[in-house]
């Protein structure tokens, strides 16, 4: 499941966790999620040696309401728990005419294991973008990303349909970049490893 952070008084003293977020992961084993008490102070938050690293499933023994939020949590999101009810907090203040909203479907179309071919108009700058939706277990787009960069190498836009509806022009930008950095990375990997074969036939 990967390791998360969270303040180490937190886990130490079995405190209530109330406040969590995600982020894009360090690396490979980091979960990117961030658990707090919530009433942190920007100084105490500061101070690393306040923030302690914990395998996840540390953090979702301590709270048993936890698995079933953190299922199908997509990147770049924020709950906070209110009247013991985990509830979802969108500080996204991108205008309208930045979002680029799911329901603008112009062409549906079954393609694979459940997935759905879908066209976006952006309202940015009006392109036509192809974008997959996987309805499997719950709605998750991802922008078909211009060829070599395709999403299957692991780097997916954030599902964040399910709980705003859309993607920002900055959130379509990180997910082009990412692709092109996990491709590069993945790759590069790939050739250093026929390189080393090639020396040993040799």
């Amino acid at each position: 499941m990967g390791y998360c952070l969270a303040p180490k008084r937190l886990v130490d003293n079995h405190l209530e966790i109330k406040y969590f977020y995600s982020e894009y992961p360090d690396d490979d084993n980091d979960s990117g999620l961030r658990f707090f008490e919530g009433n942190e102070s920007q100084e105490f938050l500061d101070n690393p040696d306040n923030i302690g690293l914990y395998d996840l499933e540390t953090i979702i023994e301590m709270d048993s309401s936890l698995p079933a939020v953190l299922k199908y949590l997509p990147v770049g999101v924020t709950y906070e728990k209110i009247d013991g009810v985990w509830m979802f907090i969108n500080d996204d203040e991108t205008p309208l005419e930045g979002r680029a909203y799911f329901d603008n479907k112009i062409v549906e179309e079954p393609v694979h294991f459940g997935c759905t071919l879908l066209k976006l108009k952006l309202p940015w700058n009006n392109q036509i973008i192809q974008v997959y939706c996987n309805d499997n277990v719950i709605n998750s787009y991802y922008p078909v990303v211009p060829k070599p960069y395709h999403y299957s190498y692991g780097v997916y836009l954030p599902d964040i349909c399910s709980l705003r509806g859309y993607f920002t022009k900055d959130d379509l930008e990180d997910y082009y970049i990412r692709c092109e950095e996990k491709y590069q990375r993945r790759h590069s990997s790939k050739n250093e490893k026929l390189q080393q074969m090639i020396k040993k036939k040799l």
